[in-house]
């Protein structure tokens, strides 16, 4: 069971684009504490394969968070419609950007442009994901509001706890990946270890959730 488990884990897109952005997260933590500029060639090698590798996995992914965003939007009401289509939106827009400068990425068809509509991209992951931590931070204050009173649906203690759990795990999650958008966009004046650790973070954690879904 555990094997077959490990094989759908492998065979899943986000699983395999999220182990591909750990190798990437560890090649840069050894490129830029190596301080021999011979011996850095092959992690920054490394590293833009396993980008350009998630790139790939993710072109015309964007259509699916438009979608998303759209029945978000008709399905919720209020200021978590708003959060969540928020959320969808702003990540799809980030995706459509990073999909329009696959070919400068790959270094097929270089443009002057392509600096600027990526960093507007990275604007865009940084507002999808403060929209999705407050909605999680709004799904954790209802939670515990409909603890207080003793309402909502009757559900085992070990669903409530794994549910729980998974929100606040999403949050740490979401608060780790704006560390990326933020020095890239130079927001954030960090040191280059600090991105690779969280991303590294972000995606061991990111990783555990996916396996914990897959039955």
């Amino acid at each position: 069971m555990t094997m077959r488990r490990f094989i759908r884990f492998t065979q899943d897109p986000t699983a395999l684009e999220k182990m591909l952005r750990l190798f990437q997260s560890f090649a840069h933590l050894f490129s830029v504490n190596n301080l021999s500029s011979p011996a850095n060639v092959p992690w920054n090698i490394m590293q833009q394969q396993f980008s350009l590798g998630r790139r790939y996995l993710r072109f015309f992914r964007f259509t699916e968070s438009f979608a998303q965003a759209y029945d978000s939007y008709s399905d919720l009401n209020g200021v978590e419609a708003l959060l969540v289509s928020g959320k969808w939106s702003f990540y799809g827009l980030y995706l459509a950007c990073e999909s329009l400068c696959l070919l400068d990425a790959m270094q097929v068809w270089v443009t002057g442009w392509a600096k600027w509509v990526m960093a507007e991209g990275y604007k865009f992951w940084l507002f999808s994901l403060v929209c999705s931590i407050f909605w999680e931070v709004g799904k954790i204050w209802k939670f515990l509001e409909t603890k207080s009173s003793g309402n909502g649906q009757k559900q085992k203690p070990s669903q409530v706890t794994t549910k729980y759990l998974d929100v606040i795990i999403r949050i740490v999650i979401d608060s780790l990946d704006l560390v990326t958008p933020g020095m890239v966009l130079g927001w954030l004046p960090l040191n280059a270890n600090v991105l690779g650790l969280t991303a590294a973070m972000s995606t061991l954690l990111s990783l555990i959730l996916i396996w914990n879904h897959i039955d």
